[in-house]
């Protein structure tokens, strides 16, 4: 006896107290948002609890909708006074579990805050809210003669300030690099509430310490951007595709160094493997871009050269005997279909197989003996699974897909984690990265010591530590 109250009185007065308390804090973002600006029912909560990778459990209490960055503050600020998680949430486009809540999360969806504030042609800047879709700002900046250089498969749904907090890379990374490389400023919502604007509309500045540089790519477990910044660039012009068929890596590898040598405007060179194309072609209407298979197949672009010398390079591959056949699209329509075969993969993988997804990078100079390493060490595992890869090979991200073509989930799942843990040490001793461009959340969190020191994950710790005293924001990414 406690007080006159048993064991089993004083615990059920304790969760009952706990229910309370929840209800309670739940009610308070309820008010802060308004009766629009909240979903509760099942559907709704299952739809915004996940990300796109389908193997974590997900849990949410509510999902909010804030359309200031008032409304935003007093959401962190609410969860701070009750010592509850909030989930940060774009378009949810990401793989590795980053955007998935657990334990009843609050989701806090940007969808809502997607003004295009300015586009300043002057300036060559362009502030906006986070969650405005990509492309719809690619198009807004189209409507001024401007460009942001970001181009990925996703950007039909995904949102700029989720494309901020993964720093997004892309297919135009070998010319443009990361978002990274493109935001001159940032309004952050900080974990313990406070409003962090860092940076500014000017392209040099250099004042100490870059704040904003720690936001992008930390995966929302600092704080919620609410404003940004981004530089912005000429349109390309001149731009001209073609399609390679190879035998070997080793080739695309020589074709690349060959293009680098002639084109300092290489703005594509995307890969990927017949099994890709198949089953593009298999799940799509895109139609056979060759008569014969091929092995390999590698997606070029190259800008600010006339048709002729780009065709005449496209020959010297065909006699270097570096290329089996070449598709040079006369027409925007059919230069967007090659575009199609190459942006359909992630998709197609995703939503007709059950794919185990991984996002590395390497030194290019490594890529074909770690390619030749995975062709061993499939051998070995069931024939009911089926590795397809492609990837920004112009900067040594390779996207490995392991297909299950027949086997038991829980089989395919338990192979595949073995295999992963094989690859990523093989890549650590190559000096590659275990994630490229996707980010840790909670697909490699376990792994992140192959790619990180521990004093590198202790001072990432500390970081947090500063933004996020309470450990609110994201809990349970990228470490625990």
């Amino acid at each position: 006896m406690y007080g006159g109250y048993n064991r089993d009185q004083l615990l059920t007065s304790f969760c009952f107290s706990r229910r309370l308390k929840k209800l309670e804090y739940l009610n308070k973002i309820k008010e802060i948002v308004g009766q629009k600006g909240y979903l509760d029912t099942p559907t709704d909560l299952a739809h915004y609890s996940r990300d796109r990778n389908p193997n974590f459990d997900s849990s949410t209490d509510l999902v909010v909708f804030p359309r200031t960055k008032q409304e935003v503050q007093a959401i962190v600020e609410c969860a701070n006074q009750f010592k509850r998680a909030l989930v940060p949430s774009g378009g949810r486009t990401g793989l590795c579990g980053g955007a998935t809540a657990t334990n009843g999360a609050v989701v806090v969806s940007l969808e809502k805050m997607n003004k295009v504030i300015e586009i300043n042609q002057t300036e060559r800047i362009a502030i906006c809210e986070p969650g405005v879709i990509t492309e719809v700002l690619q198009a807004k900046l189209a409507e001024s003669n401007l460009y942001f250089p970001l181009s990925l498969a996703s950007q039909g749904s995904s949102q700029i300030g989720g494309n901020i907090a993964t720093n997004a890379g892309g297919m135009h990374f070998i010319r443009y690099g990361s978002i990274r490389n493109w935001v001159l400023g940032l309004e952050v919502v900080t974990g313990d509430g406070k409003v962090l604007r860092t940076g500014k509309s000017v392209y040099k500045d250099q004042t100490g310490i870059d704040l904003k540089s720690l936001f992008i790519g930390s995966e929302g477990t600092l704080g919620i951007i609410t404003e940004l910044t981004l530089a912005l660039a000429t349109p390309p012009a001149n731009g001209h595709r073609a399609l390679l068929a190879a035998q070997s890596i080793s080739d695309l590898l020589s074709t690349l160094q060959k293009l680098r040598g002639q084109f300092p405007q290489l703005t594509l060179f995307e890969y990927f493997d017949h099994l890709c194309l198949e089953k593009v072609l298999e799940h799509t209407e895109n139609k056979p871009p060759f008569k014969d298979q091929y092995p390999l197949y590698a997606l070029i672009e190259v800008e600010g050269q006339s048709t002729e010398i780009f065709e005449e390079f496209l020959m010297q591959l065909l006699n270097l005997n570096l290329v089996d056949d070449v598709v040079i699209p006369q027409s925007s329509t059919q230069s967007f279909a090659l575009l199609e075969l190459r942006e359909q993969i992630s998709e197609t993988l995703t939503t007709h197989y059950a794919a185990y997804k991984n996002d590395i990078s390497l030194p290019i100079s490594t890529i074909e003996s770690f390619l030749t390493k995975l062709k061993t060490s499939s051998e070995d595992k069931p024939d009911q699974i089926r590795c397809a890869t492609f990837g920004h090979l112009g900067d040594g991200n390779l996207h490995l897909n392991f297909l299950n073509c027949g086997l038991p989930e829980p089989k395919f799942l338990t192979v595949c984690k073995e295999w992963n843990q094989e690859l990523l040490e093989v890549i650590a001793s190559k000096g590659g990265s275990i994630s490229a461009e996707h980010g840790i959340g909670l697909l490699k969190k376990d792994y992140l010591h192959l790619s990180r020191s521990d004093l590198e994950i202790d001072y990432m710790k500390k970081i947090k530590q500063v933004f996020d005293p309470n450990g609110i924001m994201n809990p349970g990414k990228i470490w625990d």
